[in-house]
């Protein structure tokens, strides 16, 4: 696509799509945009104000930083963190395993969440699957 800020072209094509918004960040929080703090804060916002921020989960991880982190990105995060905080998309952790077991349980509260979609099962021929391929992967993962 063309003819727009390369972030609203990516919201565009992205977040009409999405049914939920899973963000994993650590000591980066991404490039500004015209209206937000990053692109991450942009898609994260758009989408909450679109389709509700209990479909949002951001994973915030609380191990050490790496050395030579960039320390206005980093500060970036921590404004924002503190911002979403009280709005329950908040969900820290300490590491992949942890991060793993949280997603798991996160996803199943929120696709439990998720209106049915009213399908015809006897318009459905065998092959055919209610979920895109995507979402598929994702749940297979």
């Amino acid at each position: 696509m063309q003819g727009g800020h390369p972030q609203d072209l990516i919201n565009a094509q992205l977040l009409e799509r999405c049914d939920l918004l899973v963000a994993i960040l650590w000591h980066r929080l991404g490039a500004p945009t015209d209206t937000d703090m990053s692109g991450t804060v942009q898609e994260i916002r758009e989408f909450s104000e679109s389709k509700g921020h209990e479909r949002v989960m951001i994973f915030f991880c609380s191990k050490d930083l790496p050395q030579g982190f960039d320390r206005k990105q980093y500060d970036a995060l921590v404004e924002f963190k503190s911002r979403v905080q009280s709005s329950g998309i908040y969900i820290p952790y300490r590491g992949p395993a942890e991060v793993a077991s949280l997603f798991r349980h996160q996803i199943d509260i929120a696709m439990n969440a998720l209106p049915m979609p009213e399908v015809k099962t006897e318009s459905l021929k065998s092959n055919e699957r209610i979920l895109s391929p995507e979402s598929n992967t994702l749940l297979a993962a």
